[in-house]
């Protein structure tokens, strides 16, 4: 009985010594897979697998690694500055500042996260929709997609403040679009200056714009109320 209880204490120990492992490797595989020719398609794949690590040992308290993704996107961004990897589109660049927040947000618990990951998971969402929609679709943005529908469960709605971040995403990411289009950031220009895709942009846009003025000057509004109300109250 004692042998049996002591080698399952040492399958858990090495169990949970693994997923610690795994855990403390993964803000830094983005990095990584930059030098492989097939970055695009296994980025989104390892994001996937990541998720599924974390969901797989969701039982076992994994430590802090706040740190670990900040030095890992640091460590990201700075080889995309050097074109480590010109393969690398404009919407992964998106989705992976969406996904290291989403990690973030995960392991910090403050507003500044929620509203950061709740923008960037909507600017990332609208920009590969109308990016496909604008040119065609792609295994890559097949990828991005499936990696988006997992993340979307963490965009938070509960106050006016969330829905002001995800309309200023759909908002920044239907401007993105252009950008990308035109060969702004890392790409090159895709399509020549187009009068009905600028059109389409101005379009989409003002709605958004409309709805999150709406947002913002409620919010504002309330905000004064409810600072006037403590006035009162300590008076």
């Amino acid at each position: 009985m004692a042998t049996k209880k002591t080698s399952f204490l040492k399958r858990t120990s090495i169990r949970e010594f693994l997923a610690e492992a795994v855990h403390f490797a993964s803000p830094f595989l983005f990095f990584i897979l930059l030098f492989a020719s097939n970055a695009i398609h296994t980025i989104p794949i390892a994001m996937l697998c990541i998720l599924l690590h974390r969901r797989a040992f969701s039982e076992i308290r994994l430590s802090n690694d706040s740190r670990y993704w900040f030095m890992g996107f640091v460590l990201f961004c700075l080889a995309m500055a050097t074109d480590v990897n010109s393969s690398m589109s404009n919407g992964q660049f998106l989705l992976t500042i969406s996904f290291v927040l989403v990690m973030l947000s995960e392991s910090i618990d403050l507003p500044a996260t929620t509203f950061y990951s709740n923008t960037m998971l909507s600017l990332t969402l609208c920009h590969e929709i109308l990016f496909c929609l604008f040119t065609d679709f792609s295994l890559a943005s097949v990828l991005n997609f499936i990696v988006l529908a997992n993340l979307i469960g963490e965009v938070v709605v509960e106050k006016d403040s969330h829905a002001m971040a995800i309309l200023f995403g759909c908002f920044i990411g239907v401007q993105a679009v252009g950008w990308t289009l035109n060969g702004g950031f890392f790409t090159d220009a895709i399509v020549s200056k187009d009068e009905l895709v600028e059109n389409w942009i101005k379009f989409i846009s003002a709605p958004i714009l409309g709805v999150l003025l709406f947002y913002t000057v409620r919010f504002t509004l309330e905000s004064i109320n409810d600072a006037d109300d403590a006035l009162l109250e300590e008076s």
